[in-house]
């Protein structure tokens, strides 16, 4: 069979999670040999059959990645106001950021405590998360399995996945603070595991922002060994699908695991895990019934990027404090 390679240019892509959803999503589409989608560049570069008609692939696939915030253009736009939404996010988290040192002096800011973070900071963290990279694996997950619940008029699955998910997440965070415990030897070392984590939470903040720093994520391949834009029925396939989600390449959810090693405890590894899930599950829940469309935008607009300052500024604020215990 004669194949030729197309590419398309993707508005919205911004991480990982965004290759994956688009490879495997295209993936399925009639006559497509081969996918590989570039956050970086915001291209993806299509192998077809010969006889594929581009522009029918094209209408089809828009339509598809829609519903997750995505589009094909002719080449990637940029935002007119990108500049203006810049200035206007960066003097809106100074002000939350000098808020809340000055809280913090006075002695009532506890929401963000330097060093570690609060169950409430989790949540929120996966709020954002789920308006963000989480919405293109998680997002797209639930958008299948809320397809199957119209076509079968039942709503086992979406329910079991988002269970499995949350369970899947308390679980395995409590094994990885155990995997944590032993490395923490001393003081010293919890510091620097301090310093990776913070660096990580840069990296989500570049993201938010735009900016494509290298990060710290799990390979596509290990989302892909879990099979999380597999047809799956039943069940057992809506509980893999949820824990498998804890594996896939969002750099919010390695963050929070990595968060979640540093504190060597089962325990507070599972409640950190468990946080951020229960964090996602507003928006990802809605979504799984159509009820958010549009929320994928968010991260372009000034609340996206503000919150993208001020997830990289309270991470180098935790990094100076570590670097004081050396």
């Amino acid at each position: 069979m004669k194949t030729m390679t197309c590419e398309f240019s993707v508005d919205g892509m911004h991480c990982d999670a965004c290759e994956l959803y688009l490879e495997e999503t295209l993936k399925k589409q009639e006559g497509v040999v081969g996918v590989n989608a570039s956050s970086d560049l915001q291209k993806v570069e299509v192998t077809i059959n010969s006889q594929t008609n581009i522009e029918l692939l094209r209408k089809n696939v828009n339509k598809k990645i829609a519903l997750q915030g995505y589009r094909i253009v002719s080449t990637v736009e940029q935002d007119k106001n990108l500049v203006k939404k810049f200035l206007v996010s960066g003097v809106l988290a100074s002000i939350i950021f000098l808020g809340y040192l000055l809280l913090q002096r006075a002695g009532f800011a506890t929401w963000f405590e330097v060093g570690k973070l609060t169950y409430s900071s989790i949540f929120l963290l996966g709020v954002l998360a789920s308006l963000s990279t989480c919405m293109a694996v998680v997002g797209g997950i639930s958008m299948t399995l809320s397809s199957k619940f119209a076509a079968e008029k039942k709503s086992q699955s979406i329910v079991t996945f988002h269970v499995a998910r949350i369970v899947g997440f308390i679980i395995l965070g409590g094994v990885i603070a155990l995997l944590g415990r032993a490395v923490m030897v001393n003081a010293t070392i919890s510091a620097i595991l301090r310093i990776i984590v913070a660096i990580a939470m840069i990296g989500v903040g570049a993201e938010l922002l735009g900016f494509h720093l290298p990060k710290i994520t799990f390979p596509k391949f290990v989302a892909r060994a879990f099979g999380l834009f597999d047809d799956k029925e039943g069940w057992s396939g809506a509980v893999l699908l949820g824990v498998g989600t804890f594996f896939m390449p969002c750099a919010f959810t390695q963050s929070m695991e990595l968060y979640a090693m540093s504190t060597g405890s089962f325990i507070i590894g599972a409640l950190v895990m468990g946080t951020f899930a229960l964090g996602t599950l507003p928006v990802l829940g809605l979504v799984s019934f159509g009820a958010a469309k549009g929320v994928m935008t968010l991260n372009k607009t000034v609340f996206g990027y503000t919150m993208g300052y001020l997830i990289a500024l309270f991470a180098l604020l935790n990094i100076v404090t570590a670097v004081g215990v050396f």
